[in-house]
This record gives C-alpha cells, sequence and structure tokens, in this order.
C-alpha cells in the first residue's frame, strides 16, 4: 500500500470511510483537549475538523489527495487560498488549514505549534510497519501534546484493510513514552464482521 492507493480512492469515489457527521468520540471527549492547535493526519475531508474549530482550536490537517482537501472547504462554504509550499500544496482558511503531501514531510514549525492530535483513522488506515514509524515520527516531532486516538480490533483474517486491527498491546509499543487510557470501548459491524472501536486519550508532558 502506497500514496497512489489513497489517491486513486478519491479519484474513484471510493470513500465510504468519510463520515457525514460528526464522530461519537469527538462530541463525547474533544473538550479535554487543552486549547490550542489540533492536528488531524490523513484527514481527509471530515467534518470533525469543523468540530474542533468551533470549540476555538486552530486546526492542521494532513491529507495526501487535493480532491478531499478543495471537497473539504467546498462543500462546507469556506472561503480558502491554495499556494505551493515546499513539498506540499498547502490550503488555508482563518482557522483550518490543510497540508496536501507526505504526512513524514511535514516542516518542524509546524509540528512546533500543534498541542493535540485527533487520529480517527490514521493509525488504522496504514500497514504494521508504517504504523511504527508513524508513532515514531509523531514522539519524535511533537512536544507536549495530547491524542485522542479511535482504533479497532477485530479478529485476524476477518477483515481485509484497511481498516486494520490494532489492539491496545500494539498501540502501547507504537506510542512509548507515552500515558495511554482507554476511555470508551463499544462494538460496531464492519462489513458485516462485528469490530469493537476502542477509543483512547494519550498524554506526553516532555519533547524526547
Amino acid at each position: 500500500m502506497n500514496e497512489d492507493f489513497w489517491i486513486n480512492k478519491w479519484q474513484k469515489g471510493e470513500i465510504g470511510f468519510h463520515q457525514a457527521k460528526y464522530h461519537s468520540a469527538v462530541e463525547k471527549f474533544a473538550a479535554r483537549f487543552t486549547l490550542g492547535t489540533v492536528l488531524v493526519p490523513l484527514c481527509g475531508k471530515t467534518l470533525d475538523m469543523l468540530y474542533f474549530s468551533s470549540l476555538g482550536h486552530s486546526v492542521i490537517g494532513v491529507e495526501l489527495s487535493p480532491i478531499a482537501c478543495r471537497d473539504f472547504f467546498v462543500e462546507n462554504g469556506i472561503q480558502f487560498t491554495e499556494k505551493s509550499l515546499k513539498d506540499f500544496v498547502v490550503f488555508e482558511s482563518e482557522d483550518i488549514t490543510l497540508w496536501c503531501g507526505d504526512f513524514f514531510k511535514l516542516p518542524q514549525d509546524v509540528w512546533n505549534s500543534v498541542t493535540g492530535i485527533y487520529d480517527r483513522a490514521a493509525l488504522v488506515a496504514l500497514p504494521e510497519d508504517i504504523r511504527q514509524q508513524y508513532g515514531a515520527e509523531i514522539t519524535k516531532r511533537s512536544g507536549t501534546v495530547e491524542i485522542l486516538l479511535v482504533s479497532f480490533e477485530y479478529p485476524q483474517g476477518s477483515i481485509q484493510g484497511p481498516p486494520f486491527s490494532v489492539p491496545e498491546a500494539e498501540i502501547k509499543k507504537v506510542y512509548q513514552g507515552f500515558e495511554i487510557q482507554k476511555i470508551q470501548s463499544e462494538q460496531e459491524e464492519v462489513r458485516s464482521t462485528v469490530v469493537t472501536e476502542s477509543v483512547y486519550w494519550l498524554s506526553k508532558t516532555k519533547k524526547d
């Protein structure tokens, strides 16, 4: 799985992962975040970014597909500018900025502003080897940060990911150095398979 996989999904309109409403975890737990800048990795055009903005946060999304970035602003009637910057195309409005490009190339000065991370569909979208790299990137590049993480767990092989099954034991491995608390767990159906969706609150008090 590579960048083309997700870009093609957006080009073909195969975006069943997109939700046309706020995720329940955001409505329940977003108020936990310290007011600041919330980073949303692999953000697509999630409406959850609007929720964080409504609470007074600045929002930074990172997304591979320019279709997703433009659609987010157009579909929500938000005026935006578009410019090329380093390895990215940056879509920017007053409170929400989307960096279109490779998450692993996000500039450090962007990371320096991040106080919280919301991950609904990033970790579970990545194959196992990339999940380790993803967690290491966040650990290395972030300072004092809080993370609201939504993960799935299901019997191995019962669903062809993504979303991949990422149990709590792996989350603890990916996020070594973070305090991890499971704050919600419930079952739902994905592709005719019952999966456990768990919500975690992670905190890191200092930069590595």
